[in-house]
């Protein structure tokens, strides 16, 4: 969980304040910003983690 926090200490740093979080009780951090969609979630009792980024600004051509 050291990791995870300097995870989100970075997040924080490049992305500004998240936009949501579900509960107080869980951790899952979301951004929702006319650039991207990020989801940071931990699953303490596993000691497991996951970033879930989407670029809105991305085009195909």
């Amino acid at each position: 969980m050291t990791d995870a926090y300097k995870i989100l200490d970075d997040f924080l740093k490049a992305y500004g304040p998240f936009t949501g979080r579900p509960n107080a009780y869980v951790d899952i951090y979301n951004w929702d910003t006319n650039a991207l969609n990020l989801s940071l979630r931990y699953q303490v009792k596993t000691e497991m983690g996951v970033a879930i980024f989407s670029n809105k600004t991305w085009k195909t051509k």
